[in-house]
C-alpha cells in the first residue's frame, strides 16, 4: 500500500470513492445489517491500523471516530421518507 500517505487521507479516499459505492441502494435493502459490506470497512480500518483482524471492533471504531456502515444506510432510509 502507499505508505506515504496519511492515514487520515486514505480514509478520505475511502469515503469519496469506495463509500459512495458500498451502499448503493441502501434505501431498499437498508433495513438488513450487510454484514459483508462491514466487513470490507473493518477489514479497511484494520489494515490502516495495522492490527490484527481479531482486534475488537468498538475500538477500531473510536480510534478513527467512525460509526458503522448501518449507521449511514438508516440515515439515507430517514433522509428518503
Amino acid at each position: 500500500m502507499f505508505t506515504y500517505i496519511k492515514p487520515s487521507q486514505i480514509i478520505s479516499l475511502f469515503d469519496k470513492l469506495i463509500l459512495l459505492i458500498l451502499p448503493y441502494g441502501s434505501e431498499v435493502w437498508g433495513f438488513s445489517r450487510a454484514d459483508s459490506l462491514e466487513n470490507i470497512h473493518l477489514h479497511f480500518l484494520k489494515n490502516i491500523l495495522g492490527v490484527k483482524l481479531s482486534t475488537q471492533n468498538n475500538f477500531v471504531y473510536g480510534e478513527f471516530g467512525r460509526v458503522p456502515l448501518y449507521v449511514h444506510n438508516m440515515t439515507s432510509i430517514i433522509r428518503l421518507f
